[in-house]
C-alpha cells in the first residue's frame, strides 16, 4: 500500500496487488486534524496625533482566517492606562485584504459598529479564507501627550487555533507619533511699589 497525502486533513491510501486484502484496517483518529490558521494585523492610518483631538481615524485591524476551516473568533482591543487614547468608536467592514485570497463571505458582528475598548467581540463564524475589517476612530487625551500613542489588538479562539507564526497569542501592535505640546507665554514684570500700574517715565521689564 501507498500513503499519499491529499488536500488538507486527508490521506489517501491505494491498495497494490497483494494476495489477500481481508483484514486491512483503516482508522482515523478526528482529534488530530490539523488546526486552522488564523492573523491579526493592526496597522496606524495616521502619521502623528494631536492632543484632545476629537474622533480621527488613527488605526486599521484586520481579522484573516487563512485557513480552509471555518473558526469562531473574539477580538479584543483595549485602552492601556496611559497610551494618549482617551476613547475611540469603531467600524467593521467586510471585504477583502492584501494577501487574502478573493473568497469571502464574512459578516460583520451586529452591530457592526460601537464605542471601545473592545473587549472579547464575538464576530460571527468567518468562513475559509474571509477577513474583517475595523476602523478604529480615536479622541485622543489632553496635552502632554506620549512620545508614541501605541494600541494592541488581539483575537483568540478557545478551540486553540494557531496564528500563521504558530503562536497561541495571535496580537498585533501599531504606533503614532504624539504631536510636542509647544506653547508661548508672554508676562509683564511691574516695578515692586506697584503692581498694577505704572507712572511715566518708569521701566518695564517682560518675561
Amino acid at each position: 500500500k501507498d500513503w499519499i497525502k491529499g488536500a488538507q486533513n486527508t490521506i489517501i491510501v491505494r491498495v497494490k496487488n497483494q494476495t489477500n486484502p481481508f483484514g486491512l484496517l483503516i482508522s482515523t483518529d478526528g482529534s488530530k486534524l490539523c488546526s486552522g490558521k488564523v492573523s491579526v494585523s493592526k496597522v496606524a492610518t495616521q502619521t502623528a496625533a494631536v492632543a484632545a483631538s476629537t474622533a480621527y481615524d488613527m488605526f486599521s485591524i484586520a481579522v484573516n482566517n487563512n485557513s480552509a476551516l471555518p473558526q469562531n473568533l473574539t477580538l479584543s482591543d483595549p485602552i492601556a492606562s496611559g497610551s494618549g487614547i482617551a476613547s475611540y468608536t469603531w467600524t467593521c467592514t467586510n471585504g477583502n485584504n492584501p494577501g487574502v485570497p478573493a473568497t469571502n463571505g464574512a459578516s460583520c458582528p451586529s452591530p457592526a459598529s460601537g464605542t471601545g475598548p473592545l473587549s472579547n467581540l464575538v464576530l460571527p463564524t468567518m468562513p475559509a479564507y474571509s477577513n474583517l475589517r475595523f476602523n478604529i476612530r480615536v479622541t485622543t487625551s489632553p496635552a502632554p501627550l506620549p512620545a508614541m500613542i501605541t494600541n494592541t489588538a488581539t483575537i483568540s479562539d478557545t478551540a486553540g487555533v494557531l496564528c500563521l507564526n504558530n503562536d497561541p497569542n495571535c496580537t498585533s501592535t501599531a504606533s503614532v507619533p504624539g504631536s510636542p505640546s509647544i506653547g508661548i507665554t508672554k508676562t509683564a514684570d511691574p516695578p515692586a511699589h506697584c503692581a498694577s500700574h505704572y507712572y511715566p517715565g518708569e521701566t518695564d521689564t517682560y518675561t
